[in-house]
């Protein structure tokens, strides 16, 4: 079937190189954090993917640091009642359980999920409407799958990607030239970029160009 999702808004950023290992993530996780702490249940459900267990940690510290007594709801201060959370391969059975099981809720009581890619597919979560890379994925493929989780609804949704130019330097092992490309690519649509490489010549998109992606934004 065709790759499209007409109800998602695709946006690539840079990301400012930073010569601290993890500390150039405080200016990605911090927005999120802080729309997280005024919004609370309101903020939109939303998966940032990361590439390492050690990016992964610094980000939830980071939050937990950040979000304080207000990352609870209520406010008892047991992991089941956290409004964000980390998903990797070696959490707790139980804690995954919980997460995967929050997801499926219309309105679930977890809001931002740090995770890695152990959070894959048959995962079926309807109120996802926005997801984050904080770091490119090796191939399109990869990054379409991951994108594709948001809007499962059919609500208006987000996918956002940030990379720098040693997130997809030659020298990182499996990134793909079309992945490289997608990532710098300001000549065309990234929607039909995308399609393109499934083998489509358009897209289902109708709506306005600045609901489409960042490049369309530009050129509206």
């Amino acid at each position: 079937s065709n790759p499209d999702r007409p109800n998602i808004y695709y946006e690539v950023k840079t990301r400012l190189p930073n010569i601290k290992k993890y500390d150039k993530y405080d200016d990605l996780i911090m927005p999120l954090c802080t729309e997280l702490k005024s919004l609370k249940s309101n903020f939109p459900v939303t998966i940032c993917y990361m590439d390492s267990l050690e990016s992964l940690a610094y980000c939830y510290l980071f939050a937990e640091e950040f979000l304080g007594e207000v990352a609870y709801d209520p406010k008892e201060q047991i992991p089941e009642n956290r409004i964000f959370a980390m998903f990797h391969k070696d959490y707790t059975n139980k804690m995954k359980t919980h997460i995967i099981t929050e997801l499926r809720k219309p309105e679930p009581k977890i809001r931002l999920v740090l995770a890695t890619v152990a959070l894959g597919m048959g995962l079926n979560a309807p109120a996802v409407t926005h997801i984050v890379h904080f770091r490119p994925p090796t191939s399109l493929e990869k990054y379409m799958q991951e994108s594709g989780r948001a809007g499962r609804g059919g609500q208006l949704s987000k996918a956002t990607l940030y990379f720098n130019n040693s997130d997809i330097a030659a020298n990182r092992p499996g990134m793909t030239d079309e992945m490289r490309h997608y990532c710098r690519s300001d000549e065309i649509c990234l929607r039909l970029l995308l399609v393109k490489h499934f083998g489509f010549d358009k897209t289902l998109y109708t709506g306005d160009k600045k609901d489409c992606c960042s490049h369309c934004r530009k050129t509206a």
